[in-house]
C-alpha cells in the first residue's frame, strides 16, 4: 500500500481536519449559539442575504456556516470564505 507524503499541505489538512472535528463536536453539544462563542473560533453573525447564520473560523481561509435554532445547528456549510 503506497504511503502518504508529509508533505506541508498534507500537514496543513490534518491540522484542519483535527481542527474542524473539533468545532464539529462542540455544534454537536452546543444548546445555544452562545455555547459556541469559545476562544479561536471567532464566532460572528452574518449579515446582508446571510442574515441569521452564524460563522466560525476553521483555519486559514476555512469556515463554517450555520444557522441555530430551537437548540440544534442546522444547514452547516464549510467553506473556503475569502
Amino acid at each position: 500500500m503506497p504511503q502518504l507524503q508529509q508533505t506541508p499541505a498534507v500537514m496543513a489538512r490534518v491540522c484542519q481536519q483535527s481542527e474542524l472535528r473539533m468545532q464539529l463536536a462542540a455544534l454537536d453539544t452546543a444548546t445555544s449559539v452562545e455555547d459556541m462563542d469559545i476562544p479561536g473560533f471567532r464566532l460572528h453573525p452574518l449579515k446582508g442575504k446571510d442574515k441569521g447564520r452564524w460563522l466560525i473560523r476553521v483555519n486559514g481561509n476555512w469556515r463554517m456556516t450555520f444557522e441555530f435554532q430551537d437548540g440544534n445547528a442546522y444547514i452547516l456549510d464549510y467553506e473556503d470564505y475569502h
